[in-house]
């Protein structure tokens, strides 16, 4: 009976550490931290959804993957704008938002892109 309650009790401290972790992370992906990264565009992507497009990529050789923020964190224009703006083989400084965690598949968030000089 001890180990059980042990065990339950293990499972739910384990459940409650992963939820706030992930929660964490959520937030700091809304956080207004903005960081510019100079990237030369290989490719860009849409992914559809039941009723929209879902998630809008841009692939970089040396930055990596990069997502189009949500219009929420977007402060003028739609995310549909910025993508359009966007050219693949183009060099751009973007500013981005979130942190990039590969196992969690997180990418930062394009905020804004200006052509690089």
């Amino acid at each position: 009976m001890k180990r059980t309650t042990a065990i339950t009790t293990a499972a739910a401290i384990a459940v409650s550490l992963l939820a706030a972790a992930a929660l964490t992370v959520s937030a700091r992906q809304q956080l207004p931290v903005v960081d510019a990264v100079t990237c030369t565009v290989t490719a860009k992507s849409a992914t559809d959804g039941p009723e929209q497009i879902e998630h809008l990529r841009i692939d970089t050789a040396v930055c990596g993957s990069f997502r189009i923020a949500d219009p929420i964190l977007v402060e003028a224009g739609t995310r549909g704008d910025l993508y359009r703006s966007i050219e693949t083989g183009q060099t751009y400084t973007f500013d981005t938002r979130g942190d990039r965690i590969e196992f969690l598949s997180l990418v930062p968030s394009i905020v804004a892109a200006t052509p690089a000089e």
